[in-house]
């Protein structure tokens, strides 16, 4: 009785020091054999498999910290019409770096001349304001029973920095509220690769490649939809 009182005992020691050795040091590696003496007698246990955290923190409070940012940034933005003279802005005075001046208005007759006439932009156009300050517009399209087409564009300052999620997310949150469509497309063209993977993070799928007139010759655009 008391061998067997001495192996309990040493089972429950070892079996604390093990539960601690893992609160304490979740990731640490482990020695082959676990040696305990008890009382004189030298007891030696399996080792144990390390138990890893399933949880990368790192990579959790930074989603926590950019999921802060994305909906500080979404709730300090304002949607409404476009103003005749943010449309004059847009068209006039933003220059994108290359190769993204592809979609500096000026490059686009037909896009430019759309954008400068209150006539032609209708009531498809708004702005998107932070701080008081023109931070981007869109513009919509109707295409199809509860199908809308969506037309982006971020202030060039601001590209490049990260804000395009938030950006893309208080658009879309303003179209869901207004309109309550069942599928938003867009295009973009080919080359734009960091607005293609921004889309799809965002929920949206490619549908097709299709080449399409735009800055006075035919380039290659890329077609995506989202299903709401």
């Amino acid at each position: 009785l008391y061998l067997i009182y001495l192996l309990w005992l040493s089972l429950l020691i070892f079996k604390e020091r093990d539960m601690a050795e893992h609160l304490w040091k979740p990731c640490a590696k482990r020695e082959k054999q676990q040696v305990t003496q008890v009382f004189g007698l030298i007891l030696v246990f399996p080792a144990r498999e390390p138990m890893h955290s399933t949880v990368d923190l790192v990579a959790m409070k930074r989603r926590i910290k950019s999921d802060f940012i994305g909906n500080f940034e979404r709730k300090s933005m304002k949607i409404e019409p476009l103003s005749q003279s943010h449309a004059l802005e847009i068209a006039n005075d933003w220059h994108y770096e290359a190769p993204y001046d592809f979609y500096d208005m000026k490059n686009d007759l037909e896009d430019y001349e759309e954008m400068i006439s209150p006539e032609a932009r209708g009531d498809r156009y708004y702005q998107v304001m932070r701080d008081g300050e023109l931070y981007g517009f869109f513009c919509l399209e109707q295409k199809g029973e509860r199908t809308l087409e969506l037309g982006l564009g971020m202030k060039p300052v601001h590209c490049g920095k990260g804000q395009g999620a938030a950006f893309l997310q208080g658009i879309l949150d303003f179209i869901m509220e207004k309109f309550a469509p069942r599928v938003i497309i867009l295009s973009v063209a080919d080359f734009n690769h960091r607005a293609q993977q921004l889309y799809l993070n965002m929920g949206f799928e490619v549908v097709r490649r299709i080449p399409q007139e735009s800055n006075g010759d035919i380039h290659l655009f890329v077609e995506m939809e989202k299903n709401t």
